[in-house]
């Protein structure tokens, strides 16, 4: 093989192993939330609208960054911005909640597949699932 073609293969074997091993949003269930936070200081966000967390709470530890608002926009920025603020480390692990998991899933996809986030994670089944476990929940 000549000089040319070894650069080529190995650049390109470089280029697809380094997409094989892209960040990808992983669901979470309770407990390995609860470990999380423990172990790993990760960062709980619940991304409701006001009127949510008032009616249910919020998991304790947790902060809050609504996503979108009540007529399903958002503005991905400005909410970036907020979590940044929220973050200890760059590469702190994210874990979002909302109610039944839906959104925080969407989100989740968008900050790994779109803005090429690591370490995000959400509460699979969301907050419904957290309180059909009996855990308690907190004002903010």
């Amino acid at each position: 093989m000549n000089i040319h073609f070894k650069v080529f293969l190995i650049l390109t074997l470089a280029f697809f192993g380094k997409m094989l091993i892209a960040a990808e949003l992983i669901g979470v269930d309770v407990d390995q939330l609860k470990t999380m936070q423990q172990e790993q200081q990760s960062l709980v966000i619940d991304i409701r609208t006001a009127e949510e967390v008032a009616e249910l709470g919020i998991i304790p530890g947790s902060k809050t960054i609504t996503f979108y608002d009540a007529d399903g926009n958002y503005d991905a920025k400005a909410w970036l911005d907020k979590l940044d603020q929220q973050k200890q480390t760059p590469d702190q692990a994210v874990v979002l909640v909302c109610r039944g998991g839906y959104r925080s899933k969407q989100v989740g996809d968008f900050l790994v597949d779109q803005i090429g986030l690591d370490a995000v994670y959400h509460l699979e089944g969301g907050l419904n699932s957290w309180k059909k476990q009996g855990n308690e929940t907190v004002q903010p």
